[in-house]
């Protein structure tokens, strides 16, 4: 996915863009979470693993268009295993999310 994710939407120097754990500075969580709010019509309610594979890696994507800096730091983390998961479903959905992603910015959305 990492190789599809750089040849698709662009992110570069990044490896990890699904892991849930991620810190913002305030100046930058209020603009990005502003735009993706924007982007998307406002928010529905979420809960639990409801967020798709896209959602990170547009933000993330919407980070570097925006310049800001993105630095991955080693965290310690407690994987508890879920049913959750459907390998080819999710892998499915997550190329869809990038082509959404890329078509966006080729509209000039991120601008």
């Amino acid at each position: 996915m990492m190789f599809l994710r750089s040849l698709v939407v662009g992110i570069k120097g990044i490896t990890d863009t699904q892991c849930g754990f991620k810190m913002f500075r305030k100046a930058a969580a209020k603009s990005l979470f502003a735009k993706i709010n924007e982007l998307h019509n406002g928010f529905k309610k979420v809960s639990g693993s409801s967020v798709s594979a896209g959602f990170d890696v547009e933000i993330v994507y919407l980070a570097q268009k925006m310049g800001y800096r993105i630095k991955e730091v080693p965290v310690n983390w407690l994987y508890v295993e879920t049913r959750r998961v459907s390998p080819i479903k999710d892998s499915i959905e997550g190329l869809i999310d990038l082509v959404r992603i890329k078509i966006r910015d080729l509209q000039g959305v991120y601008k």
